[in-house]
């Protein structure tokens, strides 16, 4: 992985014009990379307990209560035909997990849904007075709980002196 971010880093500076686009692909590629590691796994996950599941439902066929000969035709009818059910739910699954990590730029923008959250335009000023504010903050927060710590260990210090 950090040979082809090296290589991504040398094509940016040797190709400018084309850093945006090289790194959207490799965002692309990384993504995928991921993604791919995930979808694997859930196919495992779930090819493993489609048998736990198949063998379930049988079991909840053969204790049901709806006669003899009804018990023995569905169970008959699931033991010949529930394992092609469960494996076409089990790609069912994994193809729409595949398809939403495809969405890459959320779910509503994929649907052609219009986005609820509108952007509010912040003058720069007051930003940087928001931050500057909020850092301060941050800053004195510290300082005082670096006191309070500072202060009881001088405290338990005094009292392991006397």
């Amino acid at each position: 992985m950090s040979l082809l971010a090296a290589l991504l880093g040398l094509a940016v500076t040797l190709f400018r014009p084309w850093a945006r686009t090289l790194n959207r692909y490799f965002s692309f590629l990384v993504y995928w990379m991921e993604n791919l590691f995930i979808l694997s796994m859930f196919l495992a996950y779930e090819l493993l307990v489609a048998p736990a599941a198949f063998v379930k439902i049988e079991f909840n066929l053969v204790t049901s209560n709806q006669g003899l000969f009804t018990m023995i035709f569905y169970s008959t009818v699931w033991l010949f035909f529930g394992p092609f059910l469960t494996l076409s739910i089990v790609l069912k699954d994994f193809g729409h997990l595949a398809y939403i990590l495809s969405m890459h730029e959320g779910c509503r923008q994929a649907m052609g849904l219009v986005d609820e959250m509108e952007s509010i335009e912040i003058d720069p000023r007051l930003k940087l007075k928001v931050y500057n504010e909020v850092r301060q903050t941050a800053i004195e927060l510290y300082i005082e709980l670096r006191r309070q710590i500072i202060g009881s260990y001088k405290c338990e210090a005094e009292e392991l002196v006397i």
